[in-house]
């Protein structure tokens, strides 16, 4: 069987943007994947024609989201917004779904289809009291910095060795999941009660994750475990034309 191609959000030029997207491109080809860096496409008609050369599509993370994909106006601890990508992925999600793609969001990524689908955000996690925990440590990256707790049944726990259960995770955030879209399962939740992990209750797999597997996958199992069951799943979508020699 064939590698499936993935498509992967572009994150930019620069150095820093450069090293977080050579991450993601390294765990989808330590799952079986090929990647393909996707440009931001500004119509639908790019965004079909984009998700047509490939099976599955990965939302990276990023930028804090423009609030007004939630339905909400800027407050003084939201992040500059990117809105090359605020236009682009919401297209590039929505063609996927349309053909039946799955979908792996992270951090920002999982943030959007939550968003996209209509739920809503915490645009700093000081409006969330009870928040107590280290979700911002990017020099953390690659270990555990907290656990989450992965719901019996779910996709996630389904990669997870001992299933359902308690499992550590890295955390680069100061945003997180406020109320969960129609047709979204919580599935993860933090010690102190964030919003972890969405799934999607039907359909193709289309899931998100708050933590970044994309770090810890050379030495966490369940962090490879995320990628290789979102490229299996990628195996099962409707295969995109093979170019022509």
């Amino acid at each position: 069987m064939r590698e499936p191609v993935i498509g992967v959000v572009d994150l930019g030029s620069d150095p820093f943007r450069r090293y977080m997207k050579n991450k993601y491109l390294a765990a989808l080809r330590a799952a079986g994947a090929q990647p393909l860096p996707l440009g931001w496409a500004a119509d639908p008609q790019a965004a079909a024609a984009a998700m047509a050369r490939c099976s599955g599509l990965l939302l990276p993370g990023g930028a804090d989201l423009a609030p007004a994909l939630y339905g909400q106006a800027p407050r003084p601890k939201c992040g500059k917004p990117c809105p090359g990508r605020d236009t682009a992925e919401p297209l590039l999600f929505a063609a996927a779904r349309a053909q039946g793609k799955p979908v792996l969001g992270v951090c920002r990524g999982c943030q959007l289809l939550n968003a996209v689908l209509g739920g809503t955000l915490y645009q700093d996690l000081s409006e969330l009291p009870a928040a107590h925990l280290r979700h911002m440590d990017f020099f953390g990256r690659a270990k555990h910095v907290h656990t989450v707790t992965l719901a019996p049944g779910s996709r996630l726990a389904a990669c997870r060795e001992q299933g359902a259960g308690v499992q550590g995770v890295n955390s680069m955030h100061h945003q997180a999941l406020h109320t969960a879209a129609p047709g979204l399962a919580v599935t993860a939740l933090s010690e102190d009660g964030v919003i972890e992990a969405l799934e999607a209750s039907a359909g193709p797999f289309c899931v998100g994750v708050q933590w970044h597997p994309e770090h810890l996958f050379h030495r966490d199992p369940f962090a490879l475990a995320i990628f290789r069951a979102f490229v299996q799943a990628a195996q099962g979508a409707p295969c995109p034309p093979r170019a022509a020699n």
